[in-house]
């Protein structure tokens, strides 16, 4: 069974749906009828099938629905301090009720609904296509069976009904992996709870007073030696830690030892094997015993496959003192405790092992529920995040599949792609309480559902890279659009934006775009992913020409290669109703979903309009010269209703977008391949823009290296130098995602420098002058097999190009009001 629908009324932060109380007919359902007769219907909120995020502003009710679901699917007790202080039921005068929860659960397997049967005495004839389970009484819980109108109640049997249930899984997002876990406790699960140093420093204090120990003990406490008083002190002070430390140090091993044996998949056996052989001296087999655990946890947690930022990352384990200490090994091959990375790191190894150890174990549907998770996690660790929680929700070989539902404030954790997967809850005034949020069309904070994206408007500069937009209309197509395709598996990927990879960013209009990039990549050395798209009109080639070349930053703010205009013969398969073919993305739109767009406008606007005047022959003759589709749709509607005047395009846009989710008609389709054909040479332009920040990424790299060694060596060094500083470059580099290319460089350099042989020869005179020159040349190789290789008439037509002189140069602007800075502050140029 899955859960598809979660009910909260009184519980916290939710009181009840107070929109649907309010209506004239609300039409009542039996659950959410009061022992009274009164109507207070429950606040229902609608689960994805795989994985649901929970947003909304802080005292909103998010983490209290995940508590409530536990509840519902009784897993939890529910406690009066829980309901709801602003209900008309919170009272003293007749003691304190408890909340109410329920779930709805649908797939119900033959094998569960034989079981659910039994439990209420029913036909075992009887298919069972859902089940709503409620609990709003201490001792009894109320199912109804498909659409029975009265519950079957249960009062003794509740347990049993857990147990058919989907079994909650909660990921502790405070508990990270310990740096040590001893090898007594991976032996038998048993410990003092004390920590390796604390052991150590016992062992120590105990050495040192070993020999006059036994005889020193058997004296008056008042008369033993100084060195016994202070081992005795340092014992029950040790020992004296409090039960939440020595639990939460014990949680620690505990996930320490689920790494190792339940996701690594290390026999048990296999610690007290490695103990004794430190006991007895035999290194050689406890190394031997190490390098196999190490293989086995690589294997098994394919850390390249989920950490990002390092595709040579790996969590290694070393023997020290009768424990294992768990090792970072990065890009630069260096070995890293815990405490000498950052605590996200650590965290989201924890998250990874927890959500991993449940994949192992699970034998039946469960929900995983997560509690911002983004608390310790930088912004690309919450991204890898999001591809696990994935992951979980996906079945793996015979093991059933689970739901994710994770509540979250940050941006990083919102799969842009999957906007129907957002449930927004919004905290009403007084006594409203919190309600999910279903006017998302007109509410900013749902990101994407309509593909308004609000969140992606926000979050400025953000992304991987960043697609500058002249305005809110363009989001509203991309993202929306980007969503239906991503939806038909048998697309590939380049035929929609992956919008956790890309930020689309609004400007404002055309004009505004060129300052918006400056902004961007204008004044740090740190230069994010930009690309942009303009309409092909008048505003959007003067924007193109500033982008090329700004007269107001004096340089140039994109290449051409990252420039995408809507115009005629700019982007291949681009089509169009309009005559000449597209110059804005409205003209993408096929005018029959055009049409039919403004007639939804105009019917939820209440606008009477002739219908004959705003039709598919109408608009088409409208369309002459240079008149686009929006301004022909524009032009028919101010025919068809006389006096309204349809301006805007950002509530057009998401008209369209809407007309063309789940439609299936050939005018869908025409508009689907228009904007695939757009989707694909975007993703072009994104992937070279990603693969060029890389290669001036690899380029300041190597620089800082080149220029340290060649600054401390004047006209001789030893070819172990040389050998040690491409080493360096090699290990501060990640070869599969970037710098093969100088791999190849670096290797070749072995080869004509023969630096394998003889390596403390010095390299110097000729050979040191072609040596430096090779170094220095290092940091270009990537930029120099970007390029194409110049002909003849390519350096004949260079010689003969005419270069702009110092004094052709256009003048830094003055006090920058034209850019929208403060009045008299200058433009800062890219030095600063």
């Amino acid at each position: 069974m899955r859960l598809t629908t979660a009910y909260v009324r009184f519980y916290r932060a939710f009181n009840h749906d107070f929109l649907r109380r309010s209506e004239p007919d609300p039409g009542r359902n039996p659950w959410d009828v009061m022992e009274d007769g009164s109507h207070y219907p429950f606040v229902k909120i609608p689960i994805d099938p795989k994985l649901t995020c929970v947003v909304g502003a802080n005292e909103s009710g998010k983490s209290q629905l995940l508590d409530a679901i536990e509840i519902a699917l009784g897993r939890k007790e529910p406690s009066p301090v829980d309901f709801c202080r602003y209900s008309e039921f919170f009272t003293v005068s007749e003691g304190l009720r408890l909340p109410d929860t329920g779930v709805r659960l649908d797939n119900i397997e033959p094998a569960e609904a034989a079981a659910i049967q039994e439990l209420v005495g029913g036909s075992q004839d009887q298919e069972i296509e859902f089940l709503k389970v409620f609990r709003t009484h201490p001792s009894k819980v109320d199912l109804f069976l498909n659409n029975d109108k009265e519950p079957v109640t249960i009062t003794d049997k509740a347990d049993s009904l857990t147990d058919l249930l989907p079994e909650v899984i909660r990921i502790e997002r405070n508990r990270a992996l310990p740096d040590s876990v001893p090898l007594d406790y991976l032996t038998s699960q048993e410990s003092t709870g004390l920590s390796r140093s604390a052991q150590l420093s016992l062992l120590d204090s105990f050495l040192k007073v070993a020999q006059t120990l036994p005889e020193d003990f058997a004296k008056p406490e008042e008369s033993r030696s100084t060195s016994s008083k202070t081992l005795m002190n340092q014992i029950e002070s040790e020992f004296s830690m409090s039960d939440p430390e020595r639990r939460e140090r014990i949680g620690q091993w505990k996930l320490a030892r689920e790494l190792l044996v339940t996701v690594a998949e290390i026999g048990p056996e296999a610690f007290p094997m490695l103990r004794q052989a430190l006991r007895d001296g035999h290194e050689g087999l406890a190394s031997g015993i190490k390098v196999k655990m190490d293989e086995l946890i690589e294997d098994s947690l394919n850390l390249a496959k989920w950490w990002s930022q390092d595709s040579q990352f790996r969590l290694t384990i070393e023997i020290r003192d009768h424990s294992l200490v768990l090792t970072i090994r990065d890009r630069t091959g260096s070995l890293y405790t815990f405490d000498e990375r950052s605590g996200g790191l650590k965290y989201f190894l924890s998250y990874l092992v927890q959500a991993l150890t449940h994949i192992k174990v699970r034998s039946r549907r469960g929900v995983l529920l997560m509690d911002e998770p983004d608390t310790y996690l930088s912004n690309q660790g919450q991204q890898d995040l999001l591809r696990v929680l994935n992951e979980f929700a996906e079945p793996v070989g015979d093991i059933p599949q689970a739901q994710v539902i994770y509540v979250t404030h940050s941006p990083f954790l919102i799969d842009k792609n999957r906007g129907d997967r957002i449930r927004v809850l919004d905290k009403g005034i007084r006594e409203e309480g919190t309600r999910i949020v279903r006017d998302v069309g007109r509410n900013h904070f749902e990101p994407l559902r309509t593909a308004l994206g609000g969140l992606v408007g926000e979050t400025f500069f953000i992304g991987n890279c960043n697609l500058m937009l002249e305005g809110m209309a363009d989001q509203i197509y991309l993202s929306g659009m980007s969503d239906i395709l991503s939806r038909d598996e048998g697309n590939p990927g380049t035929d929609f934006l992956d919008l956790n990879r890309i930020t689309l960013v609004p400007s404002g209009g055309a004009s505004e775009v060129p300052y918006r990039v400056y902004l961007a990549r204008g004044r740090d050395r740190d230069k994010p992913a930009v690309i942009a798209l303009l309409d092909g009109d008048e505003a959007g080639n003067e924007a193109v020409k500033e982008l090329r070349r700004s007269r107001r930053y004096n340089t140039e703010l994109l290449q051409e290669q990252y420039i995408a205009q809507i115009a005629p013969g700019r982007i291949a398969g681009l089509e169009s109703d309009r005559s000449g073919g597209p110059r804005e993305i409205e003209d993408l739109v096929p005018v029959e979903i055009g049409v039919r767009a403004a007639k939804e406008f105009l019917k939820d606007m209440d606008v009477e309009y002739q219908q004959a005047k705003l039709s598919v022959d109408a608009v088409r003759g409208n369309l002459e010269g240079s008149i686009g589709i929006f301004a022909a749709i524009q032009s028919a509607v101010v025919d068809a209703t006389e006096d309204f005047r349809f301006d805007d395009k950002t509530p057009f846009a998401r008209y369209v977008v809407e007309e063309c989710r789940g439609a299936s008609d050939l005018h869908t389709s025409k508009m689907e391949m228009r904007f695939a054909a757009l989707f694909r040479h975007l993703s072009l332009m994104q992937r070279e823009a990603e693969r060029e920040r890389n290669r001036e990424a690899i380029r300041a790299r190597v620089d800082r290296e080149t220029r340290a060694f060649l600054r401390d060596r004047r006209g001789t060094c030893f070819k172990s130098d040389v050998s040690r500083l491409l080493e360096t470059i090699r290990h501060q580099i990640d070869e599969a995602m970037e710098g093969e290319i100088l791999v190849r460089a670096m290797a070749q350099m072995h080869v004509d420098f023969q630096l394998d042989q003889n390596p403390q020869k010095r390299i110097e005179g000729d050979e040191f002058t072609r040596l430096k020159s090779r170094i220095q040349g290092l940091k270009y190789e990537e930029l120099r097999a970007s390029q194409p290789v110049p002909s003849a008439s390519d350096e004949e037509q260079v010689n003969e190009s005419t270069t702009v002189s110092e004094d052709d140069s256009p003048p830094l602007p003055g006090p920058t009001e034209e850019i929208g800075s403060n009045e008299g502050e200058q433009v800062p140029t890219e030095d600063g």
